[in-house]
């Protein structure tokens, strides 16, 4: 049996904690986290879990042997990361080429509206997913009322 304790004396000998967030979407499921010491500073999480079957035809079966999994597996092992089918291919295809075929220009016009937005030669360029979109808008505005110029940011 795992001792209770009070956040304030559990991390009263912590020089830095790191923290990870789980969540057990099935109440039923028993989850168990392991912390591996000896090897490099690192953060990545990995996801084992017993499933059985591939993709849309994944599901969890309690006897089989843990296996390494990505982050859009279900916890009913249902994967929502598919391959594409050929007709996705296809489209991505057709862009790509259109893309290509109009590469020159692209740059061209990427290059005047870069060298309009420069400061000091330098022009920061940021991606974020959709899922991260909050976080991005959440830098700028922090950015802004600190009086800092976003004017190179793309």
């Amino acid at each position: 049996m795992i001792p209770h304790t009070d956040a304030v004396s559990a991390t009263a000998n912590c020089d830095s904690m790191n923290v990870m967030f789980v969540k057990s979407p099935l109440a039923s499921q028993r989850q168990c986290v392991a912390i591996v010491g000896g090897q490099y500073q690192g953060y990545h999480i990995q996801r084992w879990m017993r499933l059985v079957g591939e993709g849309s035809k994944g599901k969890q079966v309690g006897d089989a042997p843990l296996r390494i999994t990505g982050r859009m597996t279900q916890a009913s092992g249902y994967d929502e990361l598919l391959y594409p089918n050929e007709k996705n291919l296809h489209y991505h295809q057709k862009i790509m080429k259109d893309y290509f075929t109009n590469l020159d220009d692209i740059k061209l016009e990427l290059g005047n509206i870069l060298k309009k937005m420069a400061v000091k030669n330098t022009v920061i360029v940021s991606t974020v997913n959709k899922g991260q979109s909050e976080l991005l808008m959440n830098l700028v505005c922090s950015s802004r009322s600190r009086g800092f110029d976003l004017g190179n940011l793309l």
